[in-house]
């Protein structure tokens, strides 16, 4: 299928160019099969396509019919096996997200999701790495034990730091430094830090090093403690709970664990956020209430998440008034 894959822009991504590709081997069997055909392949795949995408691959097969590949049926066989086995790890990839989220919910660290740049799999790293916030009694703590900090030479007058210390938690300093490299191309607050250190010349590495530390103090206040958070990175903040509900829509996670998960959340969050929570979930019920089709998953989805957040809110409200 010389020149098929430059029809998309991503190959892999687009459902019905890969069914075609499955059933065709060359782009006489394209041509073979026809519009009629090709539609009916796809109606069985129960693959939702459109008739444009149909006469772009026969405007494709009619130019390339004439190009001959030798032993295309072996490169066809070859080629399909391996797709299977692509498809097969991305669905295993999915399942562990899934899982990740499951497993995030149920910890403080998901408040992270707040700040703009953390998503879900990557706050899921970082909290299994690093355990437990109360095993940390300062974000010094953090940063001594992934070793973000210069190793430093001293003999006689002579006191100069060198490149980052070998001893150290590896696993941990990777996933701030993943983060880091996030925050700065999402985040406003550390995308600006990391212009201004661009600008002075400074080492793209030692960049992240910077923002992977002041990550740390952010993460250690947001984490474990319950006050309102005053940082730059927090003037305009994600909401946790939307974010999970994206995630969990790509992912085609099912409902009941998405619930579940959604519910999950809420006993972690702080008093003072559950009010802007609950205001971004009615504006997604009203917006879906206001959209001209049927019934969605969403509907049935967030009346109950939204009837906890308001609860819990309420009851939040008379402890502090009662005491």
């Amino acid at each position: 299928m010389p020149g098929f894959a430059r029809l998309f822009d991503h190959l892999f991504d687009h459902k019905s160019a890969l069914a075609i590709a499955r059933r065709c081997e060359s782009p006489a069997a394209v041509l073979e099969l026809g519009s009629a055909g090709l539609s009916r392949h796809l109606r069985e795949q129960k693959v939702r396509h459109q008739l444009r995408t149909i006469d772009k691959v026969l405007a494709w097969a009619s130019q390339a019919a004439g190009e001959s590949i030798q032993d295309a049926p072996l490169h066809h066989a070859i080629w399909t096996d391996l797709e299977g086995l692509f498809q097969h790890y991305r669905q295993r990839i999915v399942e562990v997200e899934r899982q990740l989220a499951r497993d995030l919910v149920q910890t403080p660290y998901v408040r992270l999701l707040a700040m703009p740049g953390v998503n879900v799999v990557l706050t899921a790293d970082l909290a299994g790495e690093m355990g437990p916030i109360t095993s940390y009694a300062n974000a010094n703590r953090i940063t001594g034990r992934s070793g973000l900090y210069p190793s430093r030479h001293q003999s006689d007058q002579t006191d100069q730091n060198g490149p980052l210390i070998r001893k150290a938690n590896r696993r941990i300093r990777c996933a701030l430094m993943r983060i880091a490299e996030s925050l700065a191309c999402h985040c406003a607050y550390y995308r600006g830090l990391a212009d201004i250190d661009r600008a002075r010349g400074l080492h793209t590495k030692a960049s992240r090093v910077k923002t992977a530390n002041k990550f740390t103090r952010v993460a250690f206040a947001c984490v474990a403690g319950n006050e309102p958070m005053k940082h730059p990175a927090f003037q305009d903040p994600d909401s946790i709970l939307e974010k999970l509900r994206q995630f969990h829509h790509v992912h085609n996670t099912p409902m009941d664990q998405v619930l579940a998960d959604l519910q999950t959340t809420v006993e972690q969050l702080p008093y003072h956020t559950r009010k802007r929570e609950a205001e971004v979930v009615a504006g997604v019920l009203r917006q879906h209430a206001n959209r001209r089709r049927g019934p969605v998953a969403v509907g049935t989805l967030l009346p109950a998440v939204l009837a906890r957040l308001e609860v819990k809110t309420t009851e939040q409200k008379e402890t502090r008034d009662r005491f």
